[in-house]
């Protein structure tokens, strides 16, 4: 039942922020990801060694630690930006819903974490410039800054 809620709040608020900053909302991730961050710090989450392996690892572990499971992940540095591709999401379901009104998913949990761990592991500084959903797979970009 809480899965359930949170998924529906996480809805409700994709859409009250694209309604309200529409794209621009992007730049929330970062604000939005804060405490999720600051759990997964304290909990030692956190800690990658560098390169794309060490992102893949990290996610697979920290989605581990809350009982969910990637079926895929693969990052890729191409050089002026990061591709990250997502499969078996655990918020595919609320991004299929979002993207079904015609609105695009603005702020995402796992947003907040890959820029994370991607500044960590590439020591270079990122922003998310895309998020594209196509049958169940995620797919971000991140441009370096």
């Amino acid at each position: 039942m809480v899965k359930k809620i949170s998924k529906l709040f996480v809805l409700g608020l994709q859409e009250a922020l694209y309604d309200t900053h529409g794209h621009a909302a992007l730049a929330l991730n970062r604000i939005a990801g804060k405490a999720l961050l600051d759990y997964l710090s304290n909990e030692g989450l956190l800690d990658v060694d560098g390169g794309t392996e060490a992102v893949e690892d990290a996610m697979e572990k920290i989605m581990e630690s809350f009982g969910e499971e990637l079926e895929h992940i693969h990052v890729e540095d191409e050089g002026d930006r990061v591709v990250v591709e997502i499969q078996g999401c655990p918020f595919s379901e609320v991004t299929e819903k979002l993207t079904g009104t015609g609105k695009t998913p603005v702020v995402c949990p796992l947003v907040s974490t890959l820029v994370h761990l991607i500044e960590e592991a590439l020591d270079t500084k990122v922003r998310i410039s895309e998020m594209d959903f196509e049958d169940g797979t995620c797919r971000f970009v991140f441009e370096k800054v």
